[in-house]
């Protein structure tokens, strides 16, 4: 812990670091060694992910603990996806099933039609189906107020590829809102 603080400037983020450190680690070590299946890698992907809190320390409030715990869940979850990865690419025998789906993308204001025809526990149940990269990207955008951009620094990608997609988790949820209220 000495070495995150050493990279943190003010008394006021180490304090809410040294919070953040202490509450959250058991639960991103628990994240990441669900995703990678071994402490080894699952204690790398944690110092990474202390690494990219600490770049957006600034973003934190930690009054809000929902969104402290969410943001902080979808980073740590993304970095062990990523070391997963790039550990495939040198070796293929690391079992993770990635379950994504590029669907085409209809011609709809799905964003209109969700905030006028969900309720909250509809809208719940059907977020807790889509797939992790599609929940991530729309709670970062509506529930975080993240903005593309901070979206993008945050996931590791282009904001193009943000506002995609935003795009395509949200046609989804309708349309699967509108097939049987869940997500299949």
């Amino acid at each position: 812990m000495i070495l995150y603080m050493s990279l943190i400037e003010s008394e006021q983020d180490r304090s809410k670091f040294e919070t953040i450190y202490m509450d959250y680690r058991g639960l991103m070590f628990y994240i990441a060694r669900d995703i990678l299946g071994n402490d080894s890698d699952a204690e790398d992907a944690v110092q990474e992910a202390f690494l990219k809190i600490i770049k957006n320390i600034d973003r934190i409030d930690l009054s809000e603990c929902h969104k402290t715990k969410l943001y902080i869940v979808i980073i740590v979850r993304r970095t062990a996806i990523d070391i997963y990865r790039r550990k495939r690419k040198s070796d293929n025998n690391v079992p993770f099933d990635e379950n994504y789906i590029d669907e085409g993308c209809e011609d709809v204001s799905a964003g209109e039609q969700i905030e006028n025809t969900l309720d909250k526990l509809d809208l719940v149940n059907a977020m807790a189906g889509l797939p992790d990269r599609y929940r991530d990207v729309i709670l970062l955008k509506y529930y975080n107020a993240f903005s593309d951009a901070e979206i993008a620094k945050t996931l590791e990608t282009t904001e193009s590829n943000v506002r995609k997609l935003l795009e395509r988790a949200k046609k989804r949820l309708v349309r699967e809102y509108e097939k049987g209220g869940t997500v299949q």
